[in-house]
């Protein structure tokens, strides 16, 4: 007491408002990158000296032009690829160029973003999902977790018929009669199946899962669907995580691993789906699925469905590899497995002692057989072949066609294509000739036909296409152009595949 006066602490000040970063720079560099691209558009073709020194301003490097002798030396090395920036600032490898330069131009896309944010604070946030949920609870005994993540008894039934009409005839990885019984068991005791077990039908609810609309999931299971998706992926991995998965190799696992995998493609994935096939392919070729089952003493059955295994998860491989710019390495160059036999699954029995007859029509395995005879030819081709000789390697300085770069490459793609024709055209009027009413037939169709149109989008020259001098002035516009035209035909295959994984 001083004066007779109390000490009083002063009332804490307002919290201060986070002071706005100083965005100057970027936007100066925006601004510079701008003016460039005003003067390049405004005369694209002012002559060599111009090109080379926007091009240098552009790229950073000096606009002197390589001696021929050094050009032709870069040529003839392979590109060893390059590191490269992603969303979360990491460092990944692409070998392809194509990728490579979607991946250059995230870092700009990324700054925009984060000014946008930045001058727009009274927009809501944005809440994501929790994905720091623990999986498993040390506390509490394992067979009282998973048994909270199942479905109900008619949830199991919901979930099983979706699998059947929109998973199962795109993968065919799994024998149903000997999967529906024990889905049955599972109904009435479920932990009395073994892990293996218990973790191929969490697979299943999961991807069956997937497959569900929002309000499909609300008016079949009562539920929203994330919430749906969260319990069978923990209950999946609580499985995987009791029987040590990885040490404890067998094909039941590596078939969840895949369809889990093949889950990772849809908007509700939260894993890299290529990192994780990784993992699949590795197990795949520890268990020997690459060498073709006949070699060993196993029975007709055993052989088809490692066949069928194997051939979905090089399928898988193929397209996810593609998509991130980095190459089917993973997959085994040694490989001689041959295509699954076209049979119903009615027709493989677990006692039969003698391979089955095929049929010559259409069959459940005919969509499948269709997809892995064509990856088996995407396989088959020599390394080398690269769509970045296509894309960036475009002399339009050279007066000879012929001589362009691009030429080679765009003729060994084209000559993939007739290989493809000349090969899947019968196979295709034997196993599929009914594209007005089976769907699946339809993907076939619609797939092949998109294909054709990829490939003459990337073997036209760019001088040729009708955008050129208007919308198109070199190989960036021109990859921007067929990006376009690629996502339209793909949308295209999405709509013909309906709800089914269209893989």
């Amino acid at each position: 007491m001083t004066n007779k006066r109390e000490c009083r602490e002063p009332s804490p000040a307002p919290p201060r408002k986070p002071r706005r970063r100083n965005n100057h720079a970027l936007h100066e560099k925006i601004a510079e990158i701008e003016f460039l691209l005003q003067r390049y558009v405004a005369d694209p073709r002012a002559g060599e000296g111009q090109g080379s020194t926007l091009s240098a301003e552009l790229e950073g490097i000096p606009s002197d032009e390589p001696a021929s002798g050094s050009l032709d030396k870069r040529r003839s090395c392979p590109d060893q690829g390059k590191l490269v920036n992603n969303w979360d600032g990491n460092v990944e490898f692409c070998d392809s160029k194509t990728m490579a330069a979607v991946f250059e131009d995230l870092q700009t896309i990324g700054a925009l973003i984060d000014v946008e944010f930045e001058q727009s604070g009274w927009l809501p946030a944005i809440i994501p999902p929790d994905s720091n949920r623990p999986s498993y609870f040390p506390g509490v005994p394992l067979p009282v977790q998973i048994s909270a993540c199942l479905p109900s008894p008619d949830g199991m039934t919901v979930l099983w018929d979706a699998f059947l009409e929109r998973v199962d005839p795109v993968t065919k990885i799994i024998h149903v009669p000997t999967v529906r019984r024990r889905m049955a068991e599972a109904m009435s005791s479920f932990s009395c199946l073994s892990f293996s077990t218990q973790a191929l039908l969490f697979a299943i609810f999961l991807v069956a899962s997937g497959s569900l609309s929002r309000r499909e999931h609300w008016a079949k299971l009562g539920r929203l669907k994330v919430d749906a998706i969260g319990d069978f992926e923990r209950g999946l991995k609580l499985v995987l995580i009791g029987m040590n998965y990885l040490k404890n190799l067998n094909l039941e696992v590596l078939r969840s691993l895949t369809l889990y995998s093949l889950f990772q493609q849809t908007p509700f994935g939260s894993q890299d789906p290529w990192i994780l096939n990784g993992v699949v392919v590795n197990i795949a070729y520890r268990l020997g699925l690459h060498v073709d089952p006949s070699h060993a003493k196993l029975s007709p059955f055993d052989c088809e469905m490692r066949r069928r295994l194997w051939w979905q998860i090089a399928s898988m491989e193929n397209k996810a590899s593609g998509e991130v710019g980095a190459g089917a390495h993973l997959l085994p160059k040694g490989g001689d497995t041959r295509i699954p036999a076209n049979v119903n699954d009615e027709n493989l029995d677990p006692a039969l002692t003698a391979e089955p007859q095929e049929h010559d029509g259409p069959t459940e395995m005919s969509f499948c057989i269709m997809r892995y005879e064509a990856t088996s030819i995407t396989l088959a081709q020599p390394p080398g072949l690269s769509i970045d000789d296509i894309l960036w390697k475009q002399n339009l300085s050279s007066t000879d066609k012929a001589s362009r770069p691009h030429d080679e490459a765009s003729a060994k793609i084209q000559s993939l294509l007739d290989v493809e024709r000349k090969r899947l055209d019968p196979l295709e009027r034997r196993l599929c000739p009914h594209p007005d009413t089976d769907s699946l037939h339809f993907m076939v169709r619609k797939g092949r036909q998109v294909l054709s149109r990829i490939v003459d989008l990337l073997t036209r020259p760019m001088e040729d296409a009708p955008e050129w001098g208007k919308e198109v002035h070199n190989p960036e516009d021109n990859y921007f152009r067929i990006t376009l035209a690629v996502n339209e035909e793909m949308l295209v295959v999405k709509e013909a595949a309906g709800q089914r994984f269209a893989l």
